[in-house]
C-alpha cells in the first residue's frame, strides 16, 4: 500500500515532513514488515489535561487531532470493507497525569469532561480500537489492562521512550519519587501565583502556562535537522538502536518507533540499513505529528491546524 495514494489521499491537511515530503521504501527483504494488518498509524505525546487550565498545551492542536482521527477512521473502515485492517497505537504520555489525586492534576474523566472537543476525540480513540502505551506522564495509567509498556506489531517495536531516559524523567528510576515531589511542589506554588495575579485581573489563564508547559498556540511543522536531533536526544537514539542490534526486541525487529521527546526524526540507515529508528514527534508544545507504516512505506507527516 502506498502512503500518499491510500492514506494521505486528498486530505490537503496533510504533510510528509521526513525524507524531504517523500515515504521511506521499506526494503524488500523486510517484507511483510507487518504481520495481519495493512497499515499502522502511530500518535505521539500529547498531554491532555483540564481544558483551558494552565497545564492544557493541547487545546491548541484539538481540533487538528479530531479532524485526523475523523480520517484515520475513514481509511480504517475502508481497509476493512475489503477485509483488511488498520491498527492504531497512542505511544504514551496521552494525559498529563504525573501527581494522581494531587491538586495540580486531574482524573482522565475530568479531562474528558472539560471540553466536548476532549470527550469527542477520546471516544474517537476508542472507536478506532487504540492500542495504548503508558509513558512517564501517564505512568499511573500501568495500572489498567489497555495500557502497555510497549507493543510488537510485526517486524516493528513500539514503546514510549522513558526508559530511556534520565533519573529526572524515568519512573523506574530510584529518585523519580524524590524529583517528583520537588516538581510537584513548584507546580503547586505556580498555581497560587497564576491564581493571585488572575484574581486582580493581571493576566488571562489561556495566554498562561506552567513552568515547563510552554504556548503551543503557534503552530510548528519543521522536522529538525539529523543534528540537531542527535546533539539532543542521541543518548535515547543509542539506546534504542542498541537494543535493536542485540536483538533485545521481538523476533525479526527491523523498526522501532518511539515517542518522548516531542522531536521528529526518521533514520533509515541504522548499521548500514539493517534497521530502522523512529521518533513520532508530539501532538503538543506546537506540534501535530504522526506516523503512518504500510508494508511498502513508512513515513512522518504533520497534520496541519487549518486545511
Amino acid at each position: 500500500m502506498k502512503i500518499k495514494d491510500d492514506f494521505v489521499g486528498e486530505n490537503k491537511r496533510i504533510d510528509i515532513i521526513s525524507k524531504g515530503g517523500y515515504p521511506t521504501i521499506i526494503p524488500l527483504d523486510w517484507r511483510p514488515i507487518l504481520v495481519d494488518c495493512q497499515m499502522v498509524v502511530v500518535v505521539p505525546d500529547m498531554h491532555m489535561s483540564i481544558f483551558n487550565t494552565t497545564l492544557d498545551n493541547f487545546k491548541y492542536g484539538a481540533e487538528a487531532m479530531l479532524d485526523f482521527l475523523t480520517h484515520v477512521r475513514r481509511i480504517q473502515r475502508r481497509l476493512e470493507r475489503n477485509d483488511g485492517l488498520l491498527r492504531v497505537y497512542q505511544i504514551g504520555d496521552m494525559y498529563e497525569l504525573r501527581f494522581p489525586g494531587r491538586d495540580v492534576n486531574a482524573t482522565v474523566s475530568e479531562i474528558k469532561l472539560s471540553s466536548d472537543d476532549y470527550s469527542q476525540i477520546l471516544d474517537a480513540f476508542e472507536r478506532l480500537f487504540t492500542n495504548k502505551l503508558y509513558g512517564n506522564h501517564d505512568f499511573e495509567n500501568r495500572h489498567f489492562q489497555n495500557s502497555a509498556f510497549c507493543y510488537s506489531e510485526g517486524k516493528i517495536y513500539l514503546e514510549h521512550g522513558f526508559a530511556a531516559d534520565t533519573w529526572s524523567a524515568n519512573p523506574q528510576s530510584p529518585l523519580w519519587d524524590p524529583a517528583m515531589l520537588g516538581f510537584y511542589e513548584i507546580r503547586r506554588l505556580n498555581e497560587f501565583f497564576n491564581g493571585l495575579l488572575d484574581k486582580f485581573h493581571l493576566l488571562n489563564p489561556d495566554k498562561t502556562s506552567s513552568w515547563g508547559v510552554g504556548s503551543g498556540d503557534v503552530e510548528r511543522s519543521d522536522y529538525p535537522t539529523d543534528a540537531d536531533y542527535e546533539r539532543d536526544q542521541g543518548y535515547i537514539k543509542k539506546y534504542y538502536c542498541d537494543r535493536m542490534r542485540n536483538h533485545k526486541n521481538q523476533g525479526g525487529c527491523r523498526i522501532t518507533i518511539i515517542g518522548h521527546t516531542h522531536m521528529p526524526h526518521l533514520d533509515a540507515n541504522v548499521d548500514g540499513g539493517s534497521y530502522m529508528y523512529v521518533d513520532c514527534g508530539a501532538w503538543t508544545v506546537r506540534r501535530s505529528d504522526f506516523v503512518v507504516v504500510t508494508d511498502e512505506e513508512l513515513a512522518l507527516c504533520h497534520y496541519r491546524r487549518k486545511a
